[in-house]
């Protein structure tokens, strides 16, 4: 029995993919050993340790889908935060919530997990639906194996006539994690299909992959779309910030994402040879993309806002020449809660433009 969260009965999460998360829930109470876990609200980093261990293979919550609600504030990982959940079932993490997870903040940053520069910060086993949104993953340190700030392992369905383990990351920030092996900020590996969206990369660092790394099995499919990357370090030559491979043939898509002013040889390494890339924007990449790949714009300046601001200016010639139809669907909204169209456009990048002009000439 967990005496130290605190759960509520039902929320509405948002919508961020028809056909893979639910909507609206009304799920138990945690009164007790014998009652089904449903909704964490969760306040501090002993609060998420317990709580993941409830949700995973041996815990008392195993067998029914969960939700871990994060209010805002630090998490410090001491240490990795860490679930190991192979039953099948769902889980969902998400931060930026008050007191009472009654009301949700999307502002980037409001829920932090730090490494504090001497752990890995998140380290997720799941053959089910695994949600991780609107959290920031920071300050990690993962020497040894891939995965500086986190590390996502899509294990196989048990039996294996079950569906295929099903990995949404949206809306989420990746910063300051490094390692000495590969990939600093983040690394997906396995089968089944992910969904990697309206994501900010920024000052990670690592020999290869400095940003993120996906390496999925034969019959995979994985969508790229919306993502920032900028200002992450590759300390080895010749390297990617962000790479894409497989052992065997997976689907593979990569749309309206922004590469720009990372450290290393290519923004992209492309290890598989059914990858479609449509307007993004990169100064290089490694390997091989299909003949239908479109719309890239190479080496352009996003024109962002200012150090730190990964916004883009109103200048900016990556505003309005996004793909519209996005395969795997387009999130509704960017990464602040704002439509991720405005006048039936959309912007590359994380950061959506709309109709408010502020001071600094950035239309939100």
């Amino acid at each position: 029995m967990v005496t130290n969260l605190r759960p509520i009965s039902s929320h509405c999460r948002d919508d961020l993919r028809t056909g893979f998360l639910r909507g609206l829930a009304t799920l138990a109470l945690v009164t007790s050993a014998s009652v089904s876990a449903g909704t964490y609200c969760v306040h501090n980093a002993g609060e998420l340790q317990a709580a993941l261990v409830d949700v995973g293979n041996l815990g008392i919550a195993n067998g029914h889908a969960n939700t871990l609600l994060l209010t805002s504030g630090t998490f410090v990982a001491t240490p990795t935060f860490f679930v190991n959940q192979t039953s099948g079932f769902e889980i969902d993490m998400s931060g930026g919530y008050d007191a009472t997870c009654s009301t949700h903040d999307r502002t980037p940053g409001a829920t932090k997990l730090d490494g504090g520069g001497v752990t890995q910060v998140l380290n997720v086993q799941t053959n089910g639906i695994f949600s991780l949104t609107h959290i920031t993953i920071q300050n990690g340190l993962h020497n040894g194996s891939a995965g500086g700030g986190a590390q996502i392992y899509l294990a196989p369905p048990q039996p294996s006539s079950n569906p295929d383990a099903v990995v949404t990351l949206d809306d989420n920030i990746v910063r300051n994690n490094s390692t000495t092996y590969a990939s600093g900020g983040l690394t997906v590996y396995g089968k089944g299909t992910l969904h990697f969206d309206n994501n900010l990369f920024v000052g990670n660092t690592a020999p290869n992959a400095a940003a993120w790394a996906i390496s999925m099995d034969q019959g995979s499919v994985v969508y790229v779309s919306n993502n920032t990357m900028t200002g992450n370090t590759n300390t080895s030559t010749g390297a990617p910030t962000s790479s894409i491979n497989s052992g065997g043939t997976i689907a593979a898509y990569l749309v309206n994402n922004i590469s720009y002013a990372n450290t290393g040889a290519y923004d992209f390494y492309i290890g598989v040879n059914t990858a479609q890339l449509f307007n993004n924007d990169y100064a290089a990449l490694s390997g091989l993309v299909v003949a239908s790949s479109s719309g890239n714009v190479i080496g352009i300046d996003p024109q962002f806002v200012g150090a730190g601001d990964y916004h883009l200016q109103a200048t900016s010639p990556l505003l309005d020449i996004g793909l519209l139809s996005v395969p795997g669907g387009l999130p509704a909204l960017d990464i602040e809660g704002h439509s991720r169209t405005f006048a039936n456009k959309i912007d590359l990048g994380a950061y959506q433009h709309g109709d408010g002009i502020f001071a600094n000439g950035f239309e939100l």
